[in-house]
């Protein structure tokens, strides 16, 4: 993404490539995350064990919780907070980009899309069976690599004068709830004893 930015705002990119970057930023994502499903299996989730999961679902409370009250603080307006929320307590800019687009007014907000569900029904097929080992990292390659191509033509397609657009407060909320999140995290592996 940083390197597409820098490459977006330091040339002139063809008016002809707009088009492209709009589908790869969201249906090459969205894709991408659909297909990330087929390397999940129930399996894989239990053996995380019940006390990992609910270390998850207190950090993820925790970013939720703490963009809410700085996005209060700050004047963020709420659909723009809801973003900053989702992509601080699930997955960065992957969550952020995929649950919905925003643009410097913080206007348009599409939370959990069908996308989800796709990721899900793959995520059962591999889990019966019926997707073999063999295509499912087929499937994970092609999700890895659709996932970049998604991130890099966001960074292309976003303009510095955009950003100053949306103004400070938002990267402060967000770099706040991070840190809370960080910190809680951290917490948590020294109490596991996780090195």
């Amino acid at each position: 993404m940083l390197l597409g930015l820098l490459i977006g705002n330091a040339a002139t990119l063809p008016s002809t490539l707009g088009p492209g970057l709009g589908i790869a930023s969201k249906r090459a994502l969205r894709l991408g995350v659909v297909l990330l499903g087929a390397r999940l299996t129930v399996a894989d989730v239990a053996s995380i064990g019940g006390s990992a999961l609910w270390v998850v679902a207190v950090c993820m409370a925790v970013a939720v919780l703490t963009v809410a009250l700085l996005a209060r603080l700050a004047g963020t307006p709420p659909r723009l907070a809801t973003l900053i929320a989702v992509g601080t307590a699930v997955c960065g800019n992957t969550a952020i980009m995929a649950t919905g687009a925003v643009d410097a007014r913080g206007s348009a907000l599409r939370a959990f899309p069908a996308f989800l569900f796709g990721f899900l029904a793959l995520a059962g097929l591999r889990s019966v069976g019926i997707l073999g080992e063999r295509v499912a990292e087929v499937l994970g390659e092609a999700s890895a690599l659709l996932i970049t191509v998604a991130i890099a033509s966001v960074g292309l397609g976003t303009r510095f004068s955009g950003l100053r657009q949306v103004g400070l407060r938002p990267f402060l909320v967000g770099f706040g709830a991070a840190v809370a999140l960080a910190v809680v995290g951290l917490a948590f592996a020294r109490w596991l004893g996780v090195s």
